[in-house]
């Protein structure tokens, strides 16, 4: 539903394929999965698919899931096919859920993901580890007979476990409908599967973001929850024009009983006299119905109504079938029935950023003092009304930082969440702000709104308030991804190169005198307040490969460097301080408190990977998540001599650090890797040489960079 609170994914960057007779690949197909539910798991399945659940407490969600409200979720035991079928999953394949002889519920895929402290969390059952969330969730009642046969199954077939009928089934579908989608829309609802004649006559009015419809007399169609009109080319009888989710006003003598939601498209009917359209609609009534009289004056204001096929006029009500109504009156009428929230109400809550105190994570170490500092100029920066980027070196837990802030702040009122993405050199004002892509019901260019647009209303146009969170962000070529809003960040409005119902804007709001009725009620409007932020992030080192930032962009953000400590002393010692755990607390023992299985490797190697980050900062500052990737691979290495890990690990995770290093640093870097380095002890300092092959360097160093050259100490 429109005004439906659910907040859902959307930062999607996948689009939705479809498969004609022409021909398209399997892979961007409309797939069809089932998936069969057993007694003991229905109420699980009532609680995270048939009501979204809430995750706001959620445990092992996926990077693309943190900071969203509520979704509806399903899983599956681990099984290596299912896996498969998990890892073939696309936006809007459609799933149906079985039980008992009939599919008896559908929903389409919107991301997928693998978490067995997510399946523990949601279903107490750390094995249900496949994950999908879904959309378009809906009730049906298909005997499953009516789609296996369609596929081709034999009359024995049953479904049983998560599974995908193979793409040589689905062209029979296919061949039949001319889509998946097709043949799911013909049959869903239809208890003995008997196929419904949808209609492709064109609409003789214009569409509308909400509608009326008058029922005076007609009680039938409310009681059993349907509209129906002449075949005719009349205006008010244009039912074909309804779209699946669409809002319709049910008016009867005198009053607005309540809503109805648009349940499928317009299909045929005969009855004794002619032919008529008929749509299906699930229908709301209100605690009490809305009098006309108390809602007329506000209808018929002159921002308010619509030039044509508006259901009110100067005397009253026009006595037709179906009319149009304008965003302002629908919403107007939703407020007054008591349902949801309206988009006005909504942009005044989310108006102003009440003063914040964030934290930062438990699970990084800062040195030194350092975490008050961070804390303290960020929230300053918060409550000040800047934007934020965190700055250093690449493993210094920059993105987590912002991650965990934005999840903080989301939590009071006038946050609906945030969105997490990743810079590309790619990017362009298309994947940040939108742009023209052809239509799904015609051939015609519709304007599409992306991720920075997406912050500010959803795919409902409801008015939303999400930050933005976006990992990287020097990687993309800022002027030219965001150089449209530049003013937006400067608090000024812009008008946007494009067109739907109006001209595109984005609108700088902050108090009541700023026209909220207008640009609240305009779907083509999207408001910025002052209680939104983009926070970013960005590495500081190897700027020859990334764009660099105008001067232009950063005078709208404030700067917040995270750093790393000082590893070496005056005298070239190297300090133990930071990576013994005898000499905490350090990042050694925060890592430990959620590492257990690391402990044995960090007692034995603490002292040779103190030398090597000391060394490695020397020629290119690392943060201290990339010495714990290299614990990780030491901990997990199997087989070689005794030099093969930590051999193992400097190729993996220091070499890559080298790229856009001079020729002459990448060798002093090597060489003092061989030389291994002093490390301080309670006796003094003592000399540490590095369990490395270094033949094996020499090689990798080879083929990595062009570099021959000679190692000391080489094995």
């Amino acid at each position: 539903m429109r005004y439906e609170r659910v907040v859902i994914l959307e930062n999607v960057l996948v689009e939705k394929g479809s498969f004609n007779s022409s021909g398209s690949s399997f892979l961007l197909m409309t797939k069809l999965y089932f998936h069969p539910l057993s007694e003991e798991w229905l109420p699980h399945f009532k609680r995270t698919v048939e009501q979204p659940l809430d995750l706001s407490d959620a445990k092992g969600l996926p990077d693309e899931l943190q900071g969203v409200d509520k979704s509806r979720i399903w899983g599956t035991t681990y099984e290596k096919k299912k896996e498969r079928y998990l890892d073939d999953m696309k936006l809007g394949d459609i799933v149906l859920f079985y039980r008992d002889g009939s599919f008896f519920a559908a929903g389409r895929v919107q991301t997928t993901f693998k978490s067995k402290e997510f399946g523990e969390w949601a279903w107490e059952n750390a094995s249900s580890e496949l994950a999908y969330t879904i959309t378009e969730y809906e009730k049906i009642s298909i005997p499953s007979s009516t789609v296996t046969d369609l596929l081709g199954y034999s009359s024995e077939y049953r479904v049983q476990g998560f599974f995908r009928p193979t793409e040589d089934r689905l062209k029979n579908i296919i061949k039949k409908y001319g889509s998946v989608d097709n043949a799911f829309e013909s049959i869903k609802d239809s208890t003995d599967g008997e196929k419904k004649q949808f209609v492709d006559d064109e609409s003789v009015t214009t569409t509308a973001p909400y509608y009326w419809v008058n029922q005076s007399g007609n009680s039938k169609e409310t009681e059993e929850g349907y509209l129906q009109a002449p075949r005719s080319d009349f205006p008010n009888y244009d039912l074909q024009k309804l779209e699946e989710g669409d809002i319709v006003f049910n008016y009867t003598d005198g009053a607005i009983i309540g809503y109805s939601e648009v349940l499928r498209t317009a299909y045929l009917v005969d009855t004794e006299d002619e032919e008529k359209r008929r749509v299906d609609v699930e229908i709301t009534l209100f605690d009490e119905p809305i009098r006309f009289a108390d809602v007329y004056p506000y209808l018929w204001q002159e921002e308010v109504r619509l030039e044509k096929y508006y259901p009110v006029n100067q005397a009253g009500v026009n006595q037709q079938y179906l009319f149009n109504l304008s965003q302002k009156a629908g919403e107007y009428l939703l407020e007054q029935g008591g349902v949801g929230e309206s988009n006005i109400a909504r942009l005044k809550e989310r108006l102003a950023l009440p003063e914040v105190a964030v934290s930062l994570p438990n699970s990084l170490f800062f040195y030194e003092g350092e975490e008050s500092w961070l804390r303290q100029q960020i929230n300053a920066a918060l409550n000040a009304g800047k934007h934020i980027i965190f700055t250093g070196p690449p493993g210094t837990g920059k993105s987590q930082i912002a991650k965990h802030v934005a999840k903080q702040v989301a939590a009071t009122d006038p946050i609906d969440g945030y969105t997490f993405t990743t810079a590309t050199a790619e990017w362009s004002s298309f994947d940040t702000i939108g742009g023209y892509v052809p239509s799904q019901s015609d051939s015609e260019l519709q304007f599409d709104p992306r991720l920075f647009l997406r912050c500010f209303r959803d795919r409902d146009d409801t008015v939303q308030n999400r930050w933005l969170v976006i990992d990287e962000l020097n990687r993309a070529n800022i002027d030219k991804a965001l150089g449209p809003l530049f003013s937006v960040l400067s608090q000024e409005s812009v008008e946007l190169p494009y067109e739907r119902e109006h001209r595109v804007q984005v609108d700088w709001v902050e108090s009541d005198e700023d026209d909220l009725d207008a640009i609240a009620g305009d779907p083509d409007r999207f408001p910025v307040s002052p209680a939104w932020r983009l926070i970013g992030t960005m590495n500081t080192f190897d700027k020859a490969s990334l764009y660099d930032l105008s001067f232009a962009f950063m005078r709208r953000f404030s700067f917040i460097h995270v750093g790393v400590p000082s590893l070496i002393d005056a005298d070239g010692v190297v300090s133990r301080a930071f990576l013994d755990p005898a000499a905490g607390p350090n990042y050694v023992t925060a890592w430990q408190r959620d590492n257990e299985h690391l402990k044995e490797t960090i007692d034995t190697y603490h002292v040779e990977l103190a030398v090597v980050w000391a060394i490695i900062n020397e020629y290119r500052v690392i943060g201290p998540a990339i010495i714990l990737d290299m614990f990780e691979q030491i901990a997990a290495f199997e087989g070689g001599d005794q030099n093969a890990p930590l051999t193992s690990a400097v190729v993996n995770f220091v070499f890559p650090q080298l790229e856009g290093l001079r020729q002459r640093d990448q060798e002093n870097l090597l060489a003092d890797l061989a030389d291994g380095g002093r490390i301080e002890t309670d006796t003094g300092p003592e000399t540490v040489a590095l369990p490395l092959d270094m033949s094996y360097l020499r090689r990798k160093a080879r083929d990595m960079y062009d570099l021959d050259i000679a190692i000391h100490n080489s094995t």
